[in-house]
């Protein structure tokens, strides 16, 4: 293990600058120019304003602080620093110096992030000699290149995860469980064929209740205990998911009793994500919720969780999303939802393809689990490789 390299101030070595402004009319799918922003490449132009290569840091948005190179000559937004060397050095090197400040922990804003160049100025660096700055970058080009290889790899697997269960699901809540069942014509072209003995009738005939839920000012309605209160951000992959717990008053509840949950029933996010919804357990009966459309199935004709997976079928989300209106905050309605064609099998059979669909959920997600924390361990060795790195701890990368 070798000593480290001395650590200098940011700002004794590069001078950030940021880049100019380009309206985004001028900016193409394609061109003789990348352009470059807070978040990376944007597109292209015709024109340039840096010579690369150089090393840009992401200013302003959501992923600031990232650190890229650009190979060539470029336009650089305003968006993003420039990095211009007061010193000789390795412009890979420095990527993987500055990839080591995570830098977006500097952001001082949480409407719209953006990086203080105040504040990252002062930061040590570390500033071996050039010969050795070049070997650690050669060095850590060969190690991330293997290691993001993998990970995209891993990545790609949970893709294709996603992929099958949305086939199981859509499989399952179209065409049943068994393959031996005689089909007939569904009467819905895009759909096709569905079992024989299945029938479809539009969903406000197996309802009970399609309603909304409360869909007036919240700023002032939680305290800090009462009836639990679900929102569309408690809405994810067909089922209520609680991160922060938000309670209403009782007594507010009550003159808001519309918007009572019922076990059994069906939540449909109205607005904002558009096509989460979720079957509401024996655990959450009671609780009220706002912006949500609740759909309370007949009990003995229609089972809730079924209907939770039909609608998040490829089916039941490409219905979702026909029927939503509103070109600038798109939104759904009771009276579009309740015409949405349902597939009712026998009450037993909606059973069983609703435990079906659960185990099958069940794996998937211990599978997803286990490959998003072989990719965070990736991550996670990935940084502590270019720590180690650049100021110096790896005698293999060093040449000491």
């Amino acid at each position: 293990m070798s000593a480290r390299y001395a650590q200098i101030p940011l700002q004794r070595i590069l001078r950030l600058k940021s880049g100019d402004f380009i309206s985004a009319d001028q900016i193409e799918p394609e061109g003789q120019y990348p352009v470059y922003g807070g978040n990376g490449l944007r597109g292209f132009t015709d024109r340039w304003n840096t010579e690369g290569p150089i090393v840009l840091v992401g200013r302003q948005g959501a992923h600031c602080g990232n650190v890229h190179i650009a190979p060539s000559r470029c336009w650089v937004s305003e968006h993003a620093l420039r990095c211009f060397p007061d010193r000789v050095y390795s412009t890979v090197f420095i990527r993987y110096a500055l990839e080591t400040l995570e830098l977006n922990r500097y952001s001082v804003s949480a409407a719209q992030p953006g990086l203080s160049t105040d504040n990252i100025k002062p930061l040590l660096i570390a500033f071996p000699h050039r010969e050795n700055q070049k070997r650690i970058a050669a060095f850590l080009d060969e190690k991330t290149e293997r290691i993001d290889a993998l990970i995209q790899k891993k990545r790609a697997l949970l893709d294709r995860l996603a992929e099958k269960r949305q086939a199981i699901i859509t499989h399952a809540v179209t065409k049943g469980l068994n393959p031996a069942a005689p089909m007939k014509d569904s009467g819905i072209d895009w759909l096709g064929k569905i079992p024989a003995h299945w029938e479809v009738i539009a969903l406000n005939k197996v309802t009970t209740k399609i309603t909304n839920g409360y869909v007036g000012p919240t700023r002032d309605l939680f305290v800090d205990e009462g009836i639990r209160y679900i929102q569309s951000l408690h809405i994810k992959s067909n089922r209520i998911i609680f991160g922060d717990d938000f309670f209403v008053e009782e007594e507010w509840s009550h003159q808001h009793s519309k918007s009572i949950l019922k076990t059994g029933d069906v939540l449909v996010v109205q607005t904002g994500d558009i096509g989460q919804v979720a079957y509401v357990p024996a655990e959450y009966e009671g609780c009220n919720c706002h912006a949500l459309i609740i759909c309370t199935p007949v009990r003995d004709e229609l089972d809730g969780r079924f209907l939770a997976w039909l609608f998040n079928s490829d089916y039941g989300q490409e219905f979702l999303h026909l029927v939503k209106t509103g070109a600038l905050h798109p939104h759904l309605n009771c009276g579009n939802v309740k015409f949405f064609s349902v597939m009712i099998p026998p009450p037993g059979e909606q059973r069983d393809i609703a435990g079906y669909l659960e185990d099958k959920r069940e794996k998937i997600e211990m599978m997803t689990s286990k490959i998003r924390t072989s990719i965070n361990k990736l991550v996670e060795y990935r940084s502590s490789l270019i720590a180690a790195a650049v100021i110096g701890e790896l005698e293999s990368s060093n040449g000491d």
